[in-house]
């Protein structure tokens, strides 16, 4: 629950979530009532359904309290947050309702809130029945405290020095100090706490809200304090840590599990090359699968051509004539699996998430597979010693190896959804807007977590400022990139840019170059031509998936770009000394080198042609026929051999114009300068100069090997055009 938490209410508001603890429970509310007693303060219980009638023993013998009633067990953390909503005091005491109150306990809990004003939270020190004392402050969770708490390991070898260290068992426990996180059996939090964090993460339906509750309170710059002087008794049921895997063990391990889903450095690091890791797998997995079934298919073949004298259908079957294949990937292998691996690539069939059905999964295949097919039989026609039309061997390898490569699939993408309903691997999302679309889209998904969907809060798009009080609101959408690393984002879904497209171009190409997708809603995205609509909650939507091997393409464009380059410096490098030549012997300069603004802002000098000033016409019939054909620029190859410029990028810009360029339109110095581009493929009659700043934007926002080679046949369009006189 995240809302915003302000209150002129009682001094102190006691919240107690019970299950099936009744007896427990009123002496919980005996101790707190007579603690309370004299001081402003309110009782809330919010009962998860207990079979032993503890509410109707609330209601009976406490009719003070507040009970709120739920008509199923809906976990510890969800009924915090219920008893939160209606909480009126400026200070919040959560209980269990195993807890019993010592004399002086709460009246010290608030005075050591109202001592430490940086502290967000207070927790008790809590003792066993028997007067000894619990271990209820902890460090941090780390992976290994994890595997060595509820794994077998505990159990094999004596606790080792990083386990005492979480425990704190080296302390006394009897002076006040700082900590990372502490039980969330007695916790007194701060109202303006509340307001800046938000109350409990409903993810975790029993153990582990309480550290993640800390982590998020210290993150938001309010500390834990350990309050030594507040005790108080705790039975501390510990139904996680009975003997055998009990439902609770599984419980609370799951709650290990998605704590560190959340909050893991190293699985945060991981998520950014998983899509090109489940892509490799997937396609060693399918080259398997199909070399593996072609071979089955020969063996049988081969084991029907002794059949082949005595039946008719085995002879049709088994043609005697075609060779058998021994090996298990050779050369037409290859071809095969190449020609599925490249099919299965366009259809996004190795970048698989939750939202693929089981259909569109068999659908794509489907396609994928009967383009790969004849692709296959094309590139293998020519080779007299293969025959893929043997009826047989293709049809039986195609019944083994696409059942396989499917189930395959449909047991990835449900272990996904499994994994979601658990809240296990769930995809955090920044939310860009806060308008109502934006707050729809962030409530469906939290109503389906099966769809793996978990809104770590919002960012706002109207201007400098961030409305007060609201925890979800997390900044504003320059702030991007510093709350997507802080809040271990993985997504982000822009809405409400309308007004404010110049201002999000920045943070778009960060999402695309650093997190796993992006979604922008359609209405509030300005006229362009793109690619990849779809519905995504009855919104419609673009959907921008980082490429995988991002950084290898753009080292296969450098390549690629600088050996093309070569190859046509020389092509054209005599015509090029020819035309300097000539240029010379006129008594003026050959070439000409202007000054430019590269990537990243880095400063270059562009080659030409000298053909004269450009806003004047060309003198001499050279001079005109070099701009004429654009061949000016054919030296413009130089600085693509140097690397200050591509074929195809952005256009160049000179350091005057770069300096009182607006801050939206910088964002195009992301990518080199090119050659040729967007604005050099439309039609001069298109080319404002805005237009061609957004051209030059959708381009570095968009970039791709594909989007290259379409610009590139554009590019040669628009040139034949210019020298037939028909553009």
């Amino acid at each position: 629950m995240k809302r915003c938490l302000v209150s002129d209410g009682p001094a102190l508001s006691a919240i107690i979530v019970n299950y099936h603890t009744r007896d427990y429970l009123r002496d919980c509310l005996r101790s707190i009532a007579r603690e309370t007693a004299g001081l402003d303060a309110e009782i809330i219980v919010i009962d998860n359904n207990s079979p032993d009638d503890s509410a109707g023993m609330v209601a009976r013998e406490f009719p003070k309290v507040t009970l709120l009633a739920n008509a199923l067990n809906v976990g510890f953390s969800r009924g915090v947050n219920q008893g939160l909503k209606i909480a009126r005091g400026r200070a919040v005491l959560v209980l269990n309702a195993d807890v019993v109150a010592r004399p002086g306990s709460i009246r010290a809990l608030l005075a050591c809130l109202a001592a430490h004003p940086e502290a967000g939270v207070v927790a008790a020190r809590l003792l066993n029945p028997d007067g000894t004392l619990q271990l209820s402050c902890r460090t941090f969770y780390t992976f290994s405290i994890i595997l060595w708490r509820r794994t077998p390991l505990s159990r094999l070898w004596p606790a080792p020095g990083f386990l005492r260290r979480h425990l704190m068992s080296d302390w006394d426990h009897a002076q006040d100090r700082e900590v990372d996180w502490a039980l969330g059996a007695c916790l007194l939090v701060r109202r303006e706490a509340l307001a800046a964090v938000g109350g409990m993460d409903e993810r975790y339906f029993l153990y582990l809200e309480d550290v993640d509750w800390c982590l998020r309170m210290r993150r938001a710059g309010w500390k834990v304090i350990y309050c030594a002087g507040a005790e108080m008794v705790h039975h501390h049921l510990q139904a996680s840590r009975r003997g055998g895997f009990s439902r609770d063990y599984f419980t609370h391990f799951f709650s290990m599990l998605r704590f560190y889903d959340k909050w893991s450095r190293r699985l945060f690091a991981l998520r950014k090359w998983s899509s090109a890791a489940l892509g490799a797998a997937l396609a060693a997995a399918d080259g398997l699968a199909i070399a593996g079934a072609l071979r089955l298919a020969y063996a049988a073949r081969e084991a029907l051509r002794d059949a082949g004298e005595r039946s008719p259908i085995a002879a049709w079957i088994a043609d005697p004539r075609l060779p058998v294949y021994r090996s298990l990937l050779g050369a037409p292998e290859a071809v095969i699996i190449a020609s599925v691996a490249l099919f299965f690539f366009a259809r996004r069939l190795y970048d698989l998430d939750r939202e693929r059905t089981a259909a569109g999964v068999a659908i794509d295949m489907a396609r994928a597979l009967l383009a790969a097919g004849v692709t296959a039989m094309a590139a293998l026609a020519p080779r007299g010693d293969f025959h893929l039309h043997s009826r047989f061997v293709a049809l039986a390898a195609a019944g083994m190896a696409v059942p396989a490569m499917f189930l395959v699939r449909w047991a990835y993408v449900g272990l996904l959804r499994w994994l979601g309903r658990r809240r296990i691997g769930m995809r955090r999302v920044l939310m860009v807007g806060v308008g109502p679309a934006a707050r729809e889209i962030a409530g469906r998904l939290g109503d389906f977590p099966g769809e793996g969907y978990d809104v770590a809060g919002y960012l706002t798009t109207d201007g400098e400022t961030v409305p007060p009080g609201d925890p979800a609101i997390l900044g504003r959408i320059e702030d991007l990139p510093e709350v997507a690393e802080r809040e271990r984002a993985q997504e982000v879904i822009f809405t409400d840019l309308a007004a404010c497209f110049e201002r999000a171009v920045r943070p778009m190409i960060w999402c695309r170059d650093n997190l796993r997708d992006m979604k922008v809603v359609l209405p509030d995205y300005p006229s362009m031509t793109l690619y990849r609509g779809e519905e995504f909650f009855g919104y419609p939507v673009l959907r921008f998936d980082r490429q995988p091997g991002l950084s290898l393409a753009r080292a296969v464009k450098a390549g690629f770009e600088a050996i093309v380059a070569l190859a046509l410096l020389a092509a054209v490098a005599p015509g090029m000394l020819l035309c300097a030549v000539a240029l010379r012997a006129t008594g003026e300069r050959a070439f000409v080198s202007s000054p430019a603004v590269g990537r990243r802002g880095a400063r270059f000098r562009v080659l030409a042609f000298d053909t004269g000033d450009p806003a004047a016409p060309a003198r001499g019939l050279l001079r005109r026929f070099l701009r004429a054909t654009r061949f000016q620029h054919l030296p413009e190859l130089l600085n693509v051999l140097a690397g200050s410029m591509s074929l195809i990028g952005p256009r160049p810009v000179a350091p005057a114009q770069a300096e009182v360029m607006p801050d939206w339109q910088r964002a195009r110095f992301e990518a080199r300068p090119g050659v040729t581009g967007l604005w050099q493929a439309r039609r001069p009659a298109h080319r404002r100069l805005d237009d061609m700043a957004r051209l030059d934007l959708y381009y570095v926002q968009n970039w791709s090997l594909a989007l290259d080679l379409r610009i590139a046949a554009q590019s040669a369009g628009a040139l034949l055009r210019r020298w037939f006189g028909r553009g």
